[in-house]
């Protein structure tokens, strides 16, 4: 089977034949190679993911006496499903759900933000992986769809950035292990 390029990476392999002017297929399966991989290298340094994807009971460790803020692992949260806290011990966890009207997303969601208001007693929720929270986050990925911001809301930048590595890894390829002269 053919390798193909991931379904959320952050660039197609046509974008890049379009920017490097090829117009065959020799090259497609690095240049497919090249194109997850600069994919994987933007997401691991950024440690996110940007595809639009649901995070179920994702846990965070809570220390402190009082919790206003909780920073989630993605940004650009669409929706907030649950969020719960452990009352239990962690051998024997009892999740209590928290009502949605206690927290809401800071700045609609875009830099991963939930405040949560007062009125929930503070010390039930620290400790280590006290609160398990649902959510949607990341952005559309449809590049046949790209300039229409309802179905394509991957910023620019990021599909530039993503070609821009895959050009420079290709143009590189032939210079491993070469020095100069």
């Amino acid at each position: 089977m053919a390798e193909k390029v991931y379904d959320d990476a952050l660039t197609t392999l046509q974008r890049i034949k379009d920017r490097m002017g090829i117009d065959n297929t020799n090259n497609d399966t690095v240049l497919t190679r090249l194109v997850n991989a600069a994919s994987d290298y933007i997401e691991n340094y950024c440690d996110r993911h940007f595809a639009h994807k649901t995070y179920t009971d994702e846990l965070y460790s809570i220390y402190g006496e009082r919790l206003t803020f909780l920073q989630l692992k993605q940004m650009h949260v669409t929706a907030l499903t649950s969020i719960s806290y452990r009352s239990g011990t962690p051998q024997t966890p009892n999740w209590v759900i928290l009502a949605l009207n206690y927290a809401e997303l800071v700045e609609d969601g875009e830099p991963g933000l939930i405040r949560i208001y007062p009125g929930f007693a503070p010390l039930l929720y620290t400790g280590v992986n006290a609160i398990k929270v649902t959510y949607d986050a990341g952005y559309l990925i449809d590049f046949t769809n790209a300039g229409d911001k309802t179905k394509h809301e991957l910023p620019g930048d990021l599909s530039d950035l993503c070609e821009r590595l895959v050009v420079r890894w290709w143009k590189r390829r032939e210079n491993g292990g070469k020095q100069s002269e």
